[in-house]
């Protein structure tokens, strides 16, 4: 679980600022403020088109790992609830 955390943290580290280009630049796009510059940009066919390939599997990677570490955390919390109520402490009497 520490490796996929691990994994998934700096996978978020590394597309966060890829998607705020492209949240950006699609705003800019959708607000009709774009130009051929921003339109490069959208699309990545100025910069490597292979940066838009590594976006688009970043995403897919936090999108499939976040719930896979949320679903382990959940059966790990449950199964500290049934051994805690499975052997209560002593009562100090």
């Amino acid at each position: 679980m520490l490796g996929l955390r691990r994994w998934h943290r700096w996978v978020g580290i590394v597309i966060a600022p890829l998607l705020l280009v492209q949240a950006v630049t699609g705003f800019m796009l959708r607000a009709g403020l774009g130009s051929r510059l921003v339109f490069g940009l959208h699309t990545w066919s100025l910069v490597l088109k292979y940066i838009a390939f590594g976006l688009a599997t970043g995403l897919a990677f936090m999108a499939v790992t976040g719930p896979v570490m949320f679903f382990i955390l959940q059966a790990q919390q449950r199964r500290r609830r049934l051994r805690r109520a499975a052997n209560p402490p002593p009562n100090p009497s």
